[in-house]
């Protein structure tokens, strides 16, 4: 009994603790909203030119044993279908890999399908938290993104107010 109690504590509250991250829990605690920016290669079709910085969140939901990505836009969302953490053996960086499935507003659909893509993130801890790294979806575009932790807060779409 007393082994099933600690180990209901310590999965649902202790793991999140933070100096215990490296020592007994090898990955960061990381839920909560990410803001940033997504830089995207691709090009506008009627003036050639690659369009500006989107503003974007990203909310990841996290218990000990899952993690989850959500990603919103002005324009759209996506979600996560598989994500996980990685601890690189050699150089202990820490990475956030998921696929999703991205649904723009029906609006816009014509010149932004709803289409599945992959990110790729490197989290960075000092000197301030930070998920920086590429995406590439399945419409042969890729992009940049760099998010900045924002809030424990998980919010459910695109603020009015960014």
């Amino acid at each position: 009994t007393i082994f099933w109690i600690v180990s209901f504590v310590f999965t649902k509250w202790l793991w999140r603790i933070s100096w215990l991250g490296g020592w007994i829990v090898q990955f960061p605690y990381l839920q909560g909203t990410w803001k940033g920016e997504l830089q995207s290669t691709w090009k506008n079709p009627e003036t050639g030119k690659v369009i500006p910085p989107l503003p974007m969140i990203l909310v990841i939901r996290q218990t000990f044993s899952t993690i989850s990505c959500t990603m919103f836009t002005k324009e759209s969302g996506s979600d996560s279908r598989a994500a996980q953490l990685a601890k690189d053996e050699k150089t202990g960086a820490i990475s956030l890999s998921y696929n999703y499935t991205n649904r723009s507003l029906a609006t816009i659909r014509e010149r932004s399908p709803i289409h599945d893509g992959a990110a790729h993130l490197r989290v960075v801890t000092l000197p301030s938290r930070m998920l920086e790294g590429e995406y590439w979806t399945g419409r042969c575009t890729t992009g940049l993104m760099k998010l900045h932790f924002s809030s424990h807060q998980l919010l459910e779409s695109f603020p009015e107010k960014f």
